[in-house]
């Protein structure tokens, strides 16, 4: 089995994080489509039949390869689509904060940090003392306003768009 990280594809076989929050973000989707209990996969970071099964339904839905194998592209559309939805902002997230808006920030992160050749966060979608310590070093080195909260001016930046 392979360590799957945030630039990389997941797929059968893979284990890890990155995994791990693909199924919370799938179990999340398939709840809220109400879709059969039977449908709720389980969530152990291990990307096995059932994962790729569930990936295969969200592909059919999204309008994607359906190959069951997840790249970047799909994971950023997933997260963005309900993060962003009729032009909502996405909302601020500090330490102590939890969910899928603080994987997002650590996904964005951890594309810097690997850039930058530093340790990569635990994708756990909790905002703890390590993921604010990243987001101050992130926002110190892109010239932000350093104070450790992904509010909309580090959103702004980790989007491509910043709002200053």
């Amino acid at each position: 089995m392979s360590t799957a990280d945030a630039t990389t594809e997941l797929r059968r076989g893979d284990v890890g994080g990155d995994v791990l929050l693909w199924q919370r973000m799938l179990n999340y989707m398939t709840t809220g489509e109400h879709h059969l209990p039977e449908d709720v996969i389980a969530e152990d970071g291990i990307f096995g039949p059932k994962t790729e099964a569930a990936t295969k339904r969200f592909e059919r839905g999204a309008e994607f390869q359906r190959d069951g194998i997840v790249g970047v592209r799909e994971r950023r559309r997933w997260m963005g689509a309900f993060i962003t939805c009729c032009g909502a902002k996405k909302p601020t997230v500090a330490l102590g904060s939890y969910g899928f808006d603080v994987g997002h920030a650590q996904l964005k992160l951890n594309e810097w940090l690997r850039e930058s050749e530093q340790v990569l966060l635990t994708i756990d979608l909790l905002y703890g003392p390590s993921t604010e310590q990243a987001v101050r070093q992130y926002q110190t080195a892109r010239h932000l306003m350093v104070d450790g909260i992904v509010g909309p001016q580090t959103w702004g930046d980790f989007l491509g768009r910043p709002e200053r």
